[in-house]
């Protein structure tokens, strides 16, 4: 079980994850998704421990082995094709160089008795362990991954520095499945890759036993691997239950349920706009009828003062 509890990550104001909590199972296939520069590959390198959270904690098993596949910066030099992608099996080749180192000395006859036989011991002890870990189809199993994932015969003892970011990429590939860590982590794993490689990619992750994250927009790659998916979008993680189809039919309904309220507030508006209008029209007209009618009083006032002051006069000139 790998757990994320309460875990904030932010770049200077920006906030990319806030008091994330998350559970991954044993033997769950997850799709990392959401929308560009959410926070998913930065989730990654933290579960890969090449980040460190702000707060909150990341539990990992002590027995975890976590391979990361970043989707670019990948750079290899100094060795061969071959060499580079044999050193997925290191442990292996460790053993291997002990053993030879031991077939050296065992040649040597002035060699004490009790020194012989306790390394014929150790030899024997390493030829064992190299069995049982199959180290002795490791020339094989390198060179059926390298052409699966379209390198040639010829490419095997060219430096790696000669290939560019795209064979690069394709290097670290055939060494974490060769490595076959308990957890994978895959940043867009398609990239630079041609439809046949692909294939081969897709049917290695879908025969892991294991757990694995993918972020990946290669809907059709993602189709038959994963059993989750989880979105990675404002500041939040939300998890969806169910293969990549599901999560796009949620998704799809939510937006348009979006859209249709979005629709209704849109009309509501207009028609809220409509009544102001009707309303502040009919509010004017008042103001308007208001005003004649004050004026007429104010008419009638005056013509009856008029009248009065006629009558005035005319009551005067009688006295």
């Amino acid at each position: 079980m790998i757990q994320l509890s309460e875990l904030t990550k932010s770049f200077g104001d920006r906030v990319l994850l806030e008091r994330v909590t998350w559970k991954i199972g044993d033997r769950e296939r997850v799709g990392l998704c959401g929308p560009n520069g959410a926070g998913k590959t930065t989730l990654l390198r933290i579960l890969a421990r090449l980040e460190e959270a702000d707060s909150g904690n990341v539990i990992l098993p002590t027995s975890l082995t976590v391979g990361y596949l970043p989707q670019d910066g990948l750079t290899h030099s100094g060795r061969t094709l071959f060499e580079e992608t044999s050193t997925a099996f290191q442990y292996l080749l460790d053993i291997k160089t002990e053993m030879h180192k031991i077939e050296h000395e065992l040649g040597n006859l002035s060699l004490p008795k009790f020194e012989h036989d306790a390394m014929l011991e150790r030899y024997s002890e390493l030829q064992d362990r190299f069995r049982i870990l199959d180290g002795y189809s490791i020339d094989l199993r390198v060179t059926t991954i390298l052409h699966g994932l379209g390198f040639t015969h010829k490419d095997l003892n060219r430096l790696t520095e000669t290939f560019s970011g795209g064979w690069q990429m394709r290097i670290a590939l055939a060494k974490l499945l060769l490595r076959q860590p308990s957890l994978p982590l895959l940043d867009e794993p398609t990239n630079h890759l041609d439809v046949s490689s692909k294939a081969i990619l897709q049917k290695a992750l879908m025969q892991f036993s294991g757990s694995l994250i993918i972020v990946s927009h290669d809907v059709d790659f993602l189709k038959p691997i994963v059993t989750k998916v989880i979105e990675v979008k404002n500041q939040k993680l939300t998890t969806f239950f169910g293969d990549i189809d599901y999560y796009l039919f949620k998704r799809k309904e939510v937006s348009e349920s979006i859209s249709d309220t979005e629709n209704k507030t849109s009309t509501n508006q207009k028609s809220s706009r409509k009544d102001e209008r009707r309303i502040e029209a009919e509010l004017r007209q008042k103001r308007f009828n208001a005003t004649k009618s004050l004026v007429d009083d104010l008419s009638k006032i005056e013509l009856q003062i008029e009248n009065l002051e006629v009558k005035k006069v005319e009551f005067e000139n009688l006295l």
